[in-house]
């Protein structure tokens, strides 16, 4: 185990009615400081806020409490392997391990969390959120450039980009116009989320080949057709939506995440199920076969339902972190 320099608590499973076997899983935690940074982004809510100002991206030390960590999670609750890195979002199981995404880069993992090499790295990738396959490549949502990258499956060629500012989503939170330009390099560049137009922050592939995307500031999931970009609204009024994923069956989950509430839908979206936790803050979730897995960022906890949506266990971990994202480890 890769001994991580911030101590922790270790997590704690707690389980109730018929047991159920659940799988080892891999967890993302953006950052290990969320009391700071909840009371950072209240104060941004604010009437009167001034407009922030994008920065150069300083990376945090591992030793650092802002500093993010992947865990490893065994089939009991336990920790089997742990590491600190600058920044964790996105997780994605790939050949020989775990692709990662982080502020500005994709990095290739071994199952056992030992660094192995860059995967991908691009001007345009600045808060990277999720990575998802595609059936050419792994498609990229880049939050802080309101961008969505496809590349290879090698990592190492473009084969498709999507920019919101040239797709009818140029005005910022604070009503200014918000122009990208393609040829510059952002990847040490911090983009405050208020100066994003979209904040378009999961993606995935439909088997007729568009795109289908969360979009934060607009609450709304969105069909992208591939050729002109163009974006067809297919469910509104969310509550910053996240988590778009593709289900084995091919339907398809995302959180309502203010409300708390995981979608299922049919791949042209009509509604299958709706699972709800008391949370303010569903990050993630997903159906795995028939396990429903619910990631609360308000109490750090990874919950368990079955397929009817009855939760029947959850991992609870340190209340300060900042959790991402789930992804089930490879059989």
């Amino acid at each position: 185990m890769n001994v991580a320099a911030l101590r922790f608590q270790e997590p704690e499973r707690i389980a109730w009615g018929p047991q159920r076997q659940i799988p080892p899983y891999y967890l993302s935690v953006a950052s290990q400081d969320l009391k700071e940074r909840q009371a950072r982004w209240e104060k941004e809510r604010g009437a009167k806020r001034d407009r922030p100002k994008k920065k150069p991206w300083n990376a945090p030390a591992a030793h650092e409490p802002s500093a993010g960590r992947i865990l490893y999670i065994g089939t009991q609750g336990q920790v089997l392997a742990d590491t600190s890195q600058d920044f964790v979002h996105g997780l994605l199981p790939h050949t020989n391990g775990m692709l990662v995404a982080q502020h500005h880069h994709i990095h290739h993992f071994a199952p056992d969390l030992t660094p192995m090499d860059t995967f991908a790295r691009h001007n345009s990738l600045n808060d990277i959120h999720t990575l998802r396959k595609t059936k050419h490549g792994i498609l990229i949502a880049a939050s802080g450039t309101d961008t969505l990258l496809e590349m290879s499956a090698d990592g190492t060629r473009v084969l498709w980009e999507w920019w919101a500012h040239e797709h009818g989503f140029e005005v910022d939170h604070f009503g200014d116009r918000r122009v990208v330009d393609k040829n510059e390099d952002h990847r040490e560049m911090l983009y405050p989320t208020w100066l994003h137009t979209a904040h378009v922050n999961s993606a995935i592939e439909l088997p007729d080949d568009s795109i289908v995307a969360t979009f934060f500031m607009q609450g709304i999931v969105g069909n992208i057709d591939r050729t002109s970009g163009e974006v067809v609204t297919l469910v509104e009024n969310l509550r910053r939506p996240h988590a778009l994923r593709a289900t084995c069956a091919g339907n398809i989950t995302f959180a309502d995440t203010a409300r708390g509430v995981a979608h299922l839908v049919t791949s042209d979206f009509k509604p299958l199920q709706e699972v709800s936790i008391d949370t303010n803050w569903l990050q993630d979730c997903q159906l795995h076969d028939d396990l429903w897995i619910l990631v609360d960022a308000q109490h750090a906890r990874v919950y368990f339902a079955d397929d009817t949506g009855t939760v029947f266990a959850y991992d609870q971990f340190d209340e300060n972190w900042d959790f991402f994202e789930v992804a089930v480890a490879p059989r």
